[in-house]
């Protein structure tokens, strides 16, 4: 084949335009300077057809630098925990003993009129007195008596006791003293003379319950007394702490639940839990005098 000559071929001269980077400041942080490189494009390439070699370009990879990054040094503040101190103590003797809290609305034994400390409930009237000081809480142990004070108590729901204190001596009267076989044997003409009777507490329902209760009182087997003592205990106070306060006295115990529910059971009426429980206060079966009261402990 003839000699053939290429033409001399020149690359244009290609020239990158100079690009920089924006200064980026970052708060406390200061970025370098950053320029990119000049690049320029190698010499014209000569293609040379007897070798077949296609034309090769260098072309320059500019040089990046890493900006250097400074971290801001941070301090930790010192925190100095606060010297805590233990006082000592030191024991003189032996550690005086609290005197016990009086329950929220709670009343302790006071005064009375002649410097013995009471139950603060007798210091209200002269009746409410001499019921404390001689009865309430003495132990009553007869048939007649027990059904006197549960009727007294059954009359007594609703009201003031010492409206019943008061027309006690009217009730008695009314009542043949309470004899348990006399009022059992009441018919449809006592009835209405009690209810007539306005020295008496004249419910209907009441009468009509002392009545039965009364006959009720007959069948027990024993009699009424041994079966309310039955349900509660020796009146020395054993197993019955005294109670510090008025607070500290309930209106019923699983005791009055108990017998309460006994005595219905045996045709008993107006008995609840809080009338049995009046009534195991009343004749000693439980002793409620306050802590300190003269009369605590005084019939065991």
């Amino acid at each position: 084949m003839p000699h053939l000559t290429m033409p001399h071929l020149t690359m244009p001269h290609l020239t990158m335009p100079h690009l920089t980077m924006p200064h980026l400041t970052m708060p406390h942080l200061r970025m370098p300077h950053l320029r990119m490189p000049h690049l320029t494009m190698p010499h014209p390439l000569k293609l040379r057809l007897s070798k077949l070699r296609p034309p090769s370009r260098q072309l320059a990879t500019p040089h990046l630098a890493t900006p250097h990054l400074t971290t801001p040094h941070l301090t930790t503040p010192h925190l100095a925990t606060p010297h805590l101190a233990t006082p000592h103590l030191t024991k003189a003797g032996p550690d005086p003993v609290p005197e016990p809290a009086v329950p929220e609305g709670g009343r302790r034994a006071e005064p009375g009129p002649d410097g013995r400390l009471r139950c603060p409930w007798a210091l209200g009237s002269p009746d409410y007195l001499g019921y404390h000081d001689d009865e309430w809480g003495r132990p009553v142990r007869d048939d007649q008596g027990i059904y006197e004070r549960l009727s007294l108590e059954a009359f007594q729901s609703g009201l003031s006791w010492l409206t019943i204190l008061r027309k006690r001596e009217n009730f008695r009267a009314a009542f043949h003293g309470f004899d348990i076989a006399a009022v059992a044997a009441f018919g449809p003409e006592d009835e209405a003379r009690l209810l007539g009777d306005a020295g008496i507490v004249r419910n209907r329902a009441k009468i009509e319950a002392a009545i039965g209760n009364a006959r009720a009182a007959q069948a027990l087997p024993g009699g009424l007394a041994a079966f309310v003592w039955h349900f509660g205990q020796a009146p020395d106070g054993t197993g019955h702490e005294a109670p510090l306060s008025t607070a500290q006295i309930p209106s019923w115990t699983p005791a009055s639940k108990n017998l309460s529910r006994e005595l219905r059971r045996h045709g008993f009426s107006f008995t609840g839990p809080v009338t049995a429980y009046a009534t195991l206060q009343a004749c000693g079966v439980v002793d409620d005098h306050l802590l300190g009261c003269f009369r605590r402990g005084a019939y065991s």
